[in-house]
């Protein structure tokens, strides 16, 4: 039963965890898909073993970095330094030689 129910979780981790399906890939190149996918419940039931011995919390590694990546994300969205007015915009494009298709003027004068 033990080994059914981490075969069931470790098609889940493979889907998520980009370390453990890379571990995955390089197995069943191997070995193939059965064994592999056995081979990687056997390495969750050794993580959870760990967990609870040491009482510490699953840290996948590609979290941080996504942690990381949003922050900074964030920070330049609300700096002010990278900002471009409309107005820049629009000379910069008339400068590289490109031009409206349309006739009228752009407008973001909303008519009620």
């Amino acid at each position: 039963m033990l080994r059914y129910l981490l075969v069931i979780a470790t098609y889940t981790l493979k889907k998520y965890s980009k370390k453990m399906k890379n571990k995955y890939l390089s197995l069943v190149r191997r070995i193939g898909k059965n064994r592999a996918i056995v081979a990687i419940a056997r390495i969750l039931a050794e993580t959870i073993f760990t967990m609870l011995k040491k009482d510490v919390d699953f840290v996948d590694g590609i979290i941080p970095l996504t942690e990381k990546k949003v922050r900074k994300m964030i920070e330049r969205a609300n700096s002010v330094s990278g900002e471009i007015n409309i107005q820049e915009n629009i000379k910069l494009i008339s400068s590289k030689g490109f031009r409206s298709l349309s006739t009228k003027p752009f407008s973001w004068k909303i008519e009620e």
